[in-house]
């Protein structure tokens, strides 16, 4: 199915958050295909163009130009994702292409992302470093799914399980975290 939305909760947890307990009790929900990589995000912004970020994500496993809807509600936005070759990075010929659409800016984030997919729910956990700033975060995002509503109920079960669902949700994009003044304000 070909989607153009992503649909996800993201919760900030602490240094102290047991991810090793955490991954157990993801494996003990079924067999998720279980994924660690390290993984290079940079984020562009266009002049005049607030309403839309662009991504160039690239790890051992792909390589990707994304598009997402910026600002309002992250639990429901525009994502497209461009695959792109993974046999060299192509972050040159991105800023390059961008550049001729206005003034850029970047913005470069790195993570180390353990990943759970189930058939219905990629569920991540990772924590995220730039400029001497970083996060520690899980994510639910429901795949396959055509509505908030039908995303909802997949992700509040994932929640539920996971001792998740009385946790209060970030409503910040990780670009914001990471590149902003947002978590001096919480």
């Amino acid at each position: 199915m070909t989607s153009f939305k992503e649909f996800e909760k993201k919760y900030l947890v602490s240094e102290q958050f047991d991810a090793e307990q955490f991954f157990s009790t993801l494996r003990g929900l079924g067999t998720p295909i279980e994924k660690h990589l390290v993984v290079t995000d940079t984020y562009y912004t266009l002049a005049g163009k607030e309403t839309h970020i662009f991504r160039h994500r690239h790890d051992e496993e792909i390589q990707q130009f994304t598009v997402k809807s910026y600002g309002g509600d992250t639990r429901d936005r525009l994502e497209i994702n461009l695959n792109l070759k993974n046999d060299g990075s192509q972050k040159a010929a991105i800023t390059a292409f961008l550049e001729v659409l206005g003034e850029v800016e970047s913005f470069g984030i790195q993570k180390t992302v353990d990943i759970f997919d189930f058939p219905d729910c990629e569920i991540v956990h990772y924590v995220a470093e730039a400029n001497g700033r970083h996060v520690r975060c899980v994510e639910f995002e429901a795949v396959g799914t055509k509505s908030w509503e039908e995303a909802a109920k997949i992700i509040e079960k994932y929640a539920k399980l996971t001792g998740f669902a009385e946790t209060p949700r970030c409503e910040h994009s990780l670009f914001d975290l990471l590149s902003s003044e947002v978590l001096l304000k919480e």
